[in-house]
């Protein structure tokens, strides 16, 4: 399945990083792995989700 609408996020990565307990520094490190992995695309605010399968199994832990 692949999702082509964009999120609009509201939140800085500052406010991301906090929300999750991570530094921005590593925030953003794991959001340009998730991108070169082509699990989303990230443009400016907004972030699309193109493998939710694989965020699902990240979150999950496995």
């Amino acid at each position: 399945m692949i999702v082509t609408d964009f999120i609009n996020v509201q939140l800085s990565r500052e406010e991301i990083g906090n929300m999750i307990g991570s530094a921005t520094e590593s925030l953003i490190r794991m959001l340009s792995d998730f991108n070169k992995n082509n699990w989303i695309i990230t443009k400016g605010k907004r972030i699309r989700i193109t493998n939710p399968k694989q965020l699902q199994k990240i979150a999950e832990g496995i």
